[in-house]
């Protein structure tokens, strides 16, 4: 099972997470890939990928239909991005296809301005020793496809979700976890405003029956 994505296809982006998403790419026969970053690569691209770096690297979209954006990448109020979303390409990332992948039925999100870290270790204790079988990854240092390419069917992902990964999420998981909020990143959100309603993604799309729990 592979996201249904068109290509070409961008990784925006490629630190470690937009690395996994090149791996998974490859892994899954996409063959029409660039990669997109601000800085060049210490080493070699693969072969057969095209990479576009510097000041104009964001020009590569012009040749895409589907950009995997990696979390630190902003995706507001860029206009190359702006612009290849107005001409039909989709931008999407690693936690969306974990969504689809995996289904958000058995996906545990935790987000918070601090403590998601320790919520999430403690969580994976306990689940462990309730021998509720599940993977941990996200913000905690786990790209979340590498954990999705290890579960088995009855495992549960367990996400640390930031707000620069929950920012375009659209889709909430079944149980959902958001510890204190207040302020943070605001070098990279427009507003504290702004900050709120991307955690908020968490919860926004959550079902009757749903778990949501939160700190009041």
């Amino acid at each position: 099972m592979r996201p249904d994505w068109q290509e070409p296809i961008a990784v925006l982006g490629y630190g470690v997470e937009g690395k996994s998403t090149l791996r998974h790419l490859q892994r899954w026969n996409f063959h029409d890939i660039v990669v997109l970053d601000s800085k060049a690569p210490t080493e070699a691209l693969p072969a057969g990928v095209q990479g576009f770096f510097g000041d104009n690297y964001l020009k590569g979209l012009q040749k895409v239909k589907t950009a995997i954006r990696s979390p630190g990448l902003r995706p507001f109020f860029v206009p190359e991005i702006v612009e290849f979303q107005n001409c039909g390409g989709i931008l999407t990332s690693q936690v969306e296809a974990a969504f689809a992948l995996a289904g958000r039925q058995r996906v545990i999100g935790v987000t918070g301005t601090l403590g998601k870290g320790t919520c999430c270790s403690l969580l994976s204790e306990m689940l462990s020793k309730g021998g509720v079988a599940h993977l941990l990854a996200g913000n905690i240092g786990v790209p979340p496809l590498d954990a999705v390419e290890k579960m088995g069917s009855r495992d549960r992902l367990l996400l640390e979700l930031s707000s620069f990964q929950l920012s375009t999420l659209n889709e909430s998981p079944d149980i959902a976890i958001t510890l204190r909020t207040t302020s943070e990143h605001l070098d990279w959100h427009a507003s504290q405003r702004e900050y709120w309603e991307h955690k908020a993604n968490l919860t926004q799309h959550q079902q009757d029956g749903d778990l949501c729990v939160y700190f009041a």
